[in-house]
This record gives structure tokens, sequence and C-alpha cells, in this order.
């Protein structure tokens, strides 16, 4: 995993930067990555355990 980190980022840059002539949208869309994981995701809710006694199986 970490060699990705220092392999795709340049490559996500240099292609932004072909593109729009601006490493501004390359910079904003790791940090936005980076914010979208800090935010918690709702769970779902688990429906309520039912327990049984031995005399009701």
């Amino acid at each position: 995993m970490g060699s990705l980190g220092g392999f795709v980022p340049p490559l996500v840059m240099g292609a932004v930067y072909s593109a729009k002539s601006s490493y501004s949208i390359g910079f904003m869309l790791p940090s936005d990555l980076a914010l979208a994981g800090c935010v918690p995701r709702r769970q779902p809710a688990h429906p309520p355990r039912t327990t049984t006694t031995p005399s009701e199986t």
C-alpha cells in the first residue's frame, strides 16, 4: 500500500495538470477524499434480539 502512495498521486497530478493546466483540482481531490473519510456513516439499526428460554423451544 505504501508504494501506491508514491506512485498513483503523481500520475493523477500529472493527468490533472495536463487537462486543466492547474494543480488546484489535483490538490483538492485528496483533501476532499480525506474529509469524506472523516464523516461518520449511519449504520442500519439492528432488529431487537429475541431470547428464548429452553422451555419455549
